[in-house]
């Protein structure tokens, strides 16, 4: 068995056995870690959260997944590219790396990342959408906003998610 661990600024969820902030704590979070997974959206916040410095506090041997957003990394493609190159090629710290978000998409076939040997690209597949599923959440959705009763699946604008 493992523990898991969430850094998040406002929402732990219950079977979380410690959470972490967005700031001066998250030194401790990678170093604790033998598996990253992010799942962060891409706010003003996130863009260029793990970046080369905050890599290189992982712990040796770790696996980085990343199926929130491609700008975790950098801002642009080469930023994201060097940032995870970097972090890689690094003695310790991260291992291995699955990607299955770019900040560009689909990842350009130029990417160096194709061909590094500790990347696994996946493709950018989240779940299967069946349009009956979309059509039945819509339809009690429509009917929430006509009775003014709150709504399933609302993106907050303020939060950028």
């Amino acid at each position: 068995g493992g523990a898991m661990w969430d850094v998040s600024n406002d929402f732990t969820p219950k079977f979380v056995d410690k959470a972490f902030g967005m700031n001066s704590e998250i030194v401790n979070f990678f170093a604790g870690c033998d598996v990253v997974i992010n799942l962060l959206p891409s706010t003003r916040e996130t863009v260029g959260f793990l970046n080369k410095n905050t890599l290189r506090k992982c712990r040796d041997g770790c696996l980085l997944i990343n199926v929130g957003r491609g700008d975790i990394f950098g801002a642009t493609d080469y930023e994201a590219e060097e940032t995870i190159c970097a972090a890689l090629d690094a003695p310790g710290g991260v291992e291995k790396c699955v990607l299955d978000v770019f900040t560009t998409e689909p990842l350009p076939q130029h990417s160096p990342l194709w061909a590094h040997p500790k990347v696994k690209v996946t493709p950018h597949v989240a779940a299967v959408t069946h349009v009956n599923d979309v059509a039945a959440v819509f339809k009690e959705n429509l009917a929430s906003f006509r009775d003014g009763r709150e709504m399933k699946h609302v993106v907050d604008w303020d939060k950028g998610y």
